[in-house]
């Protein structure tokens, strides 16, 4: 018996050594730069396969407050980690507005757009307020230009997009934000669905757009700020609560709220809506990710300010039955403030930081608990939140120091498992004002 309970201690002993010690590594790892490319005014990054050949693409969008120059679209075909130095952008397209966050079609849903890029597009910067949400199709002629599938809307501007069926029609409409802020006054927000008429891909010549938009919410029927409650720039689209339907997390930037909206449907003003978060400023960012490892869904959530005591990752924990009635429900959505105190580095009127957050694995296995890369956009560094232990209890991390570009950090993203560089997995962040795409390996 006693050398039974002796080796039960043993078991206890080793295990708990190898949680700590990879915790530790996993703490201890640092990514190291392997290349960088070349290109002008590189904003915001994208992965994915454009062209529809199985290989993974960059795409960057570039854009600068010139008021005479025009923002574009460029690739780099097959990315890889593997002497990235190498690589030539591709121009894609040009005489943009402002290109914001590039949405790729995806191969199951080729039949109703076509292979190719969504572009939202401009951005409350002088001479490019008006702003729209264009397509460029991968298989068109290379003469092709973008196509406009959003009627104008004078000086209202366009973030990012998802895809959804709101009319039950078998056909994936999408769901977007659009933003307008006047020189005198508040920002406002209209969140809204394009419908997708449902007659195969877009085609070059615009013969089947603009799509018919529907309002599901706008903020230009209040006048009050505290009741505009309208998405603005960026949200995202999940079953959040497990209940079988999709809710939408809202980073309202210009009405500084965090929120959750629920199941907007066809021919409905959206008008169930839940503020979650009224304290932390103008918010950059919020996504719908699983971030402590427990199978669950959180809302991961940077501000945009220029306060330290604030400027910060914050993550939303449900801590209700998910019953498909609590998700309503301020008191079951804990904060947890990972790290406030990014510092403003970047000169001139508006700076703020951080940008934007998103999950990697440097482990390169997306089973582990994620790592939170953070572009510290007017902060000018990349960072990485490492948490410090593995269960899925704790909150805390480490704030690491990737990277100092000097510079305005535009976004990151994540290439896992690549092929080309032995199976190797890291980032890629755009250096904005330096004209670079910068490449990491964990």
């Amino acid at each position: 018996m006693k050398n039974t309970i002796i080796f039960f201690l043993q078991c206890f002993f080793i295990a708990v050594f190898h949680i700590n010690e990879k915790a530790y590594v996993y703490a201890e790892m640092d990514p190291t730069k392997v290349g960088s490319v070349g290109l002008k005014d590189a904003a915001m990054l994208t992965v994915g396969d454009y062209d529809n050949d199985g290989e993974a693409d960059l795409l960057i969008s570039s854009f600068t407050g010139n008021p005479f120059a025009s923002g574009s679209v460029h690739i780099i075909r097959n990315v890889s980690l593997l002497s990235p130095d190498q690589f030539q952008p591709e121009l894609l397209a040009d005489k943009l507005t402002w290109p914001n966050e590039i949405k790729v079609v995806p191969p199951e849903l080729e039949k109703y757009f076509g292979s190719g890029i969504f572009i939202p597009d401009g951005f409350l910067v002088s001479g490019k307020t008006t702003g729209a949400i264009r397509f460029l199709g991968s298989n068109w002629d290379s003469n092709a230009k973008v196509v406009t599938i959003t009627e104008e809307k004078k000086d209202y501007f366009y973030h990012r997009i998802h895809f959804k069926d709101m009319n039950n029609d078998g056909a994936p409409d999408i769901i977007t934000s659009r933003a307008t802020k006047p020189a005198i006054g508040d920002g406002e927000g209209e969140f809204l669905w394009l419908e997708n008429p449902n007659v195969g891909p877009i085609k070059s010549d615009s013969s089947n757009t603009p799509w018919v938009e529907h309002i599901l919410m706008s903020d230009e029927t209040h006048e009050d700020k505290s009741n505009k409650l309208s998405p603005d720039i960026f949200t995202d689209v999940a079953d959040f609560d497990g209940d079988g339907i999709d809710e939408i997390v809202a980073a309202n930037f210009f009405n500084e709220k965090v929120e959750m909206l629920f199941a907007p449907s066809y021919g409905e003003d959206l008008q169930d809506v839940l503020p979650i978060d009224t304290s932390i400023g103008p918010v950059f960012d919020a996504k719908i990710v699983d971030v402590n490892g427990d199978g669950k869904k959180d809302i991961l959530v940077t501000n945009h300010v220029n306060d330290p005591s604030t400027s910060g990752i914050y993550v939303y924990e449900f801590i209700c039955e998910a019953d498909g009635q609590n998700s309503r429900k301020a008191q079951c959505y804990k904060r947890h403030d990972l790290y406030t105190g990014f510092v403003v580095k970047q000169k001139g009127i508006g700076q703020a930081a951080p940008g934007e957050a998103i999950l990697v694995y440097p482990q390169g296995d997306e089973q582990e608990r994620a790592s939170i890369l953070v572009s510290g956009d007017g902060a000018q560094k990349v960072f990485l939140l490492v948490p410090t232990s593995s269960e899925e209890s704790s909150w805390d991390y480490t704030l690491k120091e990737v990277d100092d570009y000097q510079a305005t950090v535009g976004s990151c993203v994540s290439l896992t498992h690549d092929t080309k560089a032995s199976g190797a997995s890291g980032f890629i962040c755009a250096n904005y004002n330096k004209g670079k795409v910068e490449f990491y390996q964990y």
